[in-house]
Parts: structure tokens; sequence; C-alpha cells
């Protein structure tokens, strides 16, 4: 006789496991991506504004985008920016 531990081994079948599973990975597969995209965001705005940077004494720490780009290894650096700005 199988090992049955109440009611869940009732409503474990492999079938509902695999589903639980992939809903848990991909909710969080969702979210550790978008916060992989946004983890870059806030440094993005300061440190791209020549202006920013000069008004907090710190002109050398400008940054272009394309440096941001290979630095940061986020390709959508750009698209982030521009959603930031409206």
């Amino acid at each position: 006789m199988p090992f049955k531990l109440g009611k869940i081994s009732d409503l474990a079948k492999p079938l509902t496991v695999t589903v639980f599973f992939l809903q848990f990975f991909l909710i969080i597969g969702y979210f550790g991506y978008k916060y992989y995209m946004d983890s870059s965001e806030s440094c993005i705005q300061c440190h791209g504004s020549k202006e920013k940077m000069a008004e907090f004494g710190y002109p050398q720490f400008y940054i272009t985008l394309e440096d941001v780009r290979k630095q940061t290894g986020h390709k959508t650096v750009f698209f982030l920016q521009r959603l930031s700005s409206w």
C-alpha cells in the first residue's frame, strides 16, 4: 500500500503538480524579469543627465547611453529611459 498523507495525496496527481510548478515558475520568472529590467532605471535617470550630475557636484559621473548599455547589459535601456521621461 503506497504512503498517503491525508487529502493532499488524493489531489496531488502528476498533472496537478506539474501545473502548479509551471504556474509557480511563470510567476517567479515574470516578477524576476520585471525586477531585472527595472533595476537600473533610477541610475539612468541621474547618470544620463549632464545637468543633474553637475547639479549634484559630480559632472565626471555623467555616462552616455551606449556606456550604460555596455555596463549594465540591459538592451532595452533606451526604451526604459523614454518611458521614464513621459
